[in-house]
């Protein structure tokens, strides 16, 4: 992922942004009223029309077929018109990129299984793929100096002709991470899978990681939302795993969020066990050399944190109110302290300010998140870290691309 094209074209796409003309500083947060109406009003394509990944090979023709940027009228009708807004080679590069990822997923939808003669397909849904190049530099307490890049990429996309209700995801989210984990803390490998919905509030998900050899893995999720208040809800979620090298274990949590006037409060508790940390802590229990010498955690690890937020603009503003994370956000500040610790003892605290803005109209982000961490294994000496980085959203939803 460290090697990726998407890298360059993101660090390209910054350096035009600064020098770009007409670049507002906040997004549309117009949506419509009715989640179907943007599938509906979404450009269809037929059969003949569907592109497969050897066609259209050439920039120019890939854009011509990517969807057109629009936005719905002042009356907020649902009828949508095209934007007259100028384009530069930025926004032809983010349509070639969409053009070309959804013409290989419809391609994919509509070109294993045929239609029968009396059949019609159904039109492929727009996608959503989030591409975010970050690094992280710390400064410990020996002054030495660390970096760490990350690629993050996720991408969200219906295949209604293949199967009903089968959703395909390419992702580097780690399904077994704690709710107050970053991408930094986690197993950012990457994931390729398909889930379904199994009953109500509940999830079933299964792939492979792309190593070689392929790691399968499998999880199921239960995680509804429950209303305490006008301004409160609280989500619990439950979710057993199996990873092929970690073996079994399972993530219990529960959040709890408030919303008012653009103000977010978030308290999470949450616990984890796996048979690979119960191995670890096994052996750094008779490690001279560990910070848990003497002690064993059991496997179990828990986080509690706490994040104060203040959220003017959001990808998507039929999200407010509910549970949201950095990725949800288009324009935000916030603070975090997070507490992690295992069986027997706190191993670690953090404390970090968190900012997103547009760098480049509504697609391109850039986030700074400066943090200071007290760690056991560090003899609690405070380390002074900062993550920043860049978020492109190649969308096709016609209103929040």
């Amino acid at each position: 992922m460290k090697n990726s094209p998407f890298a360059l074209l993101l660090l390209t796409l910054f350096s035009a942004s600064l020098f770009a003309q007409n670049t507002p500083d906040v997004i549309n947060h117009e949506v419509l009223q009715n989640p179907e109406e943007i599938v509906e009003s979404a450009t269809s394509f037929t059969e003949e029309e569907a592109l497969s990944p050897e066609e259209n090979l050439l920039p120019e023709n890939v854009v011509d077929t990517a969807l057109e940027e629009q936005m719905p009228p002042a009356e907020n009708s649902g009828v949508l018109k095209v934007s007259d807004e100028n384009k530069n080679w930025i926004d032809g590069t983010r349509d070639w990129l969409y053009g070309k990822s959804q013409g290989t997923v419809i391609w994919l939808d509509t070109g294993i299984v045929k239609p029968g003669p009396d059949e019609t397909p159904v039109p492929t849904p727009p996608s959503r793929f989030r591409i975010g190049l970050y690094t992280q530099i710390d400064l410990e307490a020996d002054g030495a100096i660390k970096f760490a890049p990350v690629a993050d990429f996720d991408v969200d996309v219906d295949l209604p002709n293949l199967e009903s209700r089968l959703k395909l995801f390419v992702s580097t989210k780690d399904p077994t991470a704690l709710p107050g984990q970053d991408a930094f803390d986690s197993d950012n490998g990457l994931r390729v899978g398909a889930s379904r919905a199994l009953f109500e509030n509940w999830k079933s998900s299964a792939g492979i990681k792309t190593k070689w050899p392929p790691e399968p893995f499998a999880y199921v999720q239960w995680s509804p939302e429950y209303t305490l208040s006008e301004t409160w809800t609280m989500v619990p979620q439950l979710r057993p795993f199996w990873e092929s090298q970690d073996g079994f274990g399972g993530l219990t949590s529960v959040v709890f969020n408030r919303w008012n006037r653009r103000l977010i409060f978030r308290q999470a508790f949450s616990l984890k066990w796996t048979q690979e940390l119960a191995d670890d802590d096994d052996k750094s229990e008779v490690n001279e050399e560990s910070s848990q010498f003497g002690y064993n955690g059991g496997g179990y690890r828990w986080d509690a944190t706490t994040i104060w937020g203040y959220v003017p603009a959001l990808l998507d503003e039929r999200d407010y109110g509910r549970r949201v994370g950095g990725d949800d956000v288009a324009r935000g500040y916030g603070l975090k302290a997070r507490v992690t610790g295992n069986e027997v003892n706190t191993t670690k605290a953090t404390f970090s300010l968190f900012v997103k803005r547009p760098a480049y109209k509504d697609f391109l982000y850039f986030v700074i998140a400066p943090e200071v961490v007290w760690a056991e294994d560090n003899k609690w000496d405070e380390e002074y870290v900062l993550k920043a980085g860049f978020e492109m959203l190649v969308w096709g939803d016609p209103v929040l691309k």
